[in-house]
């Protein structure tokens, strides 16, 4: 688990070589916005997906965020299917849909999938750090949070 309470902090993380599969990146925080530390973050040629949350307008959030290539931005607050499958869209793997399997089923397989992957977690607000790091730490993801 990598972890970050600011965009600053991630940024240094970044920059130390710290290898992630995915960064979770909160668009509101204080200094530098999330959008302004993904943009850094791409800049230093770091090629990861990033994933942009917001308890905002979605819709602003994709205004702003124009000029920056985020794999997705999820609104928040966000069930834990969502989660896995933005997690599983974000890192390429396909999100298995048959009618005859069990919904529960289908979020255990697909977060089987995601076991040992690395995921830095860009957020400021403490409860949603450990909402994510709880969802994400149960299936075996290691979680940053910077």
């Amino acid at each position: 688990t990598i972890e970050a309470s600011s965009g600053i902090e991630a940024i240094n993380l970044i920059e130390q070589n710290r290898v992630v599969d995915l960064i979770f990146i909160d668009w509101q925080m204080p200094k530098l916005d999330g959008i302004e530390t993904a943009r850094i973050i791409k800049q230093k040629r770091v090629n990861v997906p990033i994933i942009l949350m917001t308890a905002y307008d979605r819709e602003e959030a994709i205004q702003q965020a124009k000029n920056v290539s985020f794999s997705t931005i999820l609104a928040k607050p966000f069930s834990p299917s969502a989660l896995v499958n933005v997690i599983m869209a974000s890192l390429g793997h396909q999100v298995v849909g048959k009618r005859e399997i069990n919904k529960v089923n289908h979020e255990i397989e697909n977060a089987q999938k995601l076991e040992g992957a690395k995921i830095l977690l860009v957020e400021d607000n403490e409860l949603n750090q450990e909402l994510v790091l709880e969802l994400l730490s149960d299936v075996g993801i290691i979680v940053k949070v910077a």
